[in-house]
């Protein structure tokens, strides 16, 4: 029970997420009542009138813990020694934050159709409108860049994450004693496109979605401004709705993956601000309540996801609360560190 005051703010639209820990006394106190859950959050968004008070009423809920999430993300450029922008070295980690073993076999990655801007200033065809037929589908996710895991991938344990790297081989020889360039010719598992270097000792992520060959042929790279990636359930993409559009990439396919099989969701965006108005998120706020603005142009950094708590065992456990902002924060890179 609380609560909070905002004084001298300006009239619009605010977003408030409350999100309350037990105490260890609480936990306690609680038993078994609670099972293994000791967070609970709330969101609400508010609109503020310059001439009037809002007042608003929070109830926390428990978070979904989620099964297999993305913990940590790579997707930013870096540079070589002579300054030129080397994109081969994005990863992510996949962990399993539930308390049963999960097999990764042919569980998809993707990269959705990112949060926009409206460029029609520049360009009268590439607008809000002209794309929304990609945005805030109450069905799913618009996508065209998706890969799928093999299917004889491992299974991962509570607890236990894999690494997962657009190109599975020694970068640091790309720029040594450089921060962001690692060794991962032993990673779990690597992306494959027309032209790079297969490691054969690393299982490849292969692309099956209607985007299926990447501009610099390693496969997936992350490139957008704003990007939203994900994780889903092994679906038949043939046997899902497609739509074309031809404004995209100058005309190409989609496909929407539906919100039910949906497994994880995150989206961030740049920090620098842009002379182009945003376009409405991409997702519905059911998806995900808001994006992260935590990306610099460039440099040694990844998203990682926020322990949400620590059991007695040593094992953290991920916040999951279906909101980018409240559960990523911007680190130095750690591929190898399980959370």
């Amino acid at each position: 029970m609380g609560v909070a005051l905002f004084r001298n703010q300006a009239a619009g639209d605010y977003a408030i997420t409350a999100i309350r820990t037990l105490t260890e006394r609480e936990i306690s106190l609680a038993g078994d009542a609670l099972g293994n859950e000791t967070m609970f959050i709330a969101r609400v968004t508010v609109t503020l009138d310059v001439e009037e008070d809002a007042s608003e009423s929070l109830r926390l809920v428990r978070p979904e813990r989620g099964s297999l999430l993305v913990s940590e993300l790579a997707p930013l450029v870096l540079e070589d020694l002579r300054g030129v922008a080397y994109r081969f070295a994005n990863y992510f980690r996949v962990h399993n934050n539930a308390d049963s073993t999960i097999s990764l076999a042919n569980i998809l990655f993707f990269s959705a159709f990112p949060n926009w801007r409206d460029y029609s200033s520049a360009n009268p065809v590439n607008s809000c409108s002209t794309l929304s037929p990609l945005m805030r589908d109450p069905g799913g996710i618009w996508a065209q860049r998706i890969y799928r895991f093999p299917p004889d991938a491992r299974s991962l344990r509570s607890g236990e994450s894999a690494l997962v790297v657009t190109d599975a081989i020694d970068h640091r020889g790309v720029a040594p004693d450089q921060p962001g360039f690692h060794d991962f010719s032993m990673a779990d598992f690597e992306f494959i496109g027309r032209s790079d270097v297969d490691n054969p000792a690393v299982p490849n992520v292969v692309s099956v979605g209607p985007y299926t060959l990447d501009v610099d042929g390693h496969g997936w790279i992350a490139y957008e401004t704003s990007p939203i990636y994900g994780l889903a359930a092994p679906l038949a993409l043939d046997t899902l709705p497609r739509q074309f559009n031809a404004v995209w990439s100058g005309g190409s396919d989609f496909v929407r993956i539906p919100k039910t099989a949906v497994l994880d969701v995150l989206s961030a965006d740049r920090t620098q601000p842009s002379l182009y108005p945003a376009c409405p998120p991409t997702l519905l706020p059911s998806l995900d309540a808001e994006t992260a603005r935590l990306l610099p142009g460039a440099g040694p950094y990844s998203l990682h996801r926020r322990v949400a708590r620590t059991l007695r065992s040593g094992r953290a456990i991920l916040q999951r609360t279906r909101d980018s902002a409240a559960d990523w924060y911007l680190a130095p890179m750690t591929p190898f560190q399980v959370p």
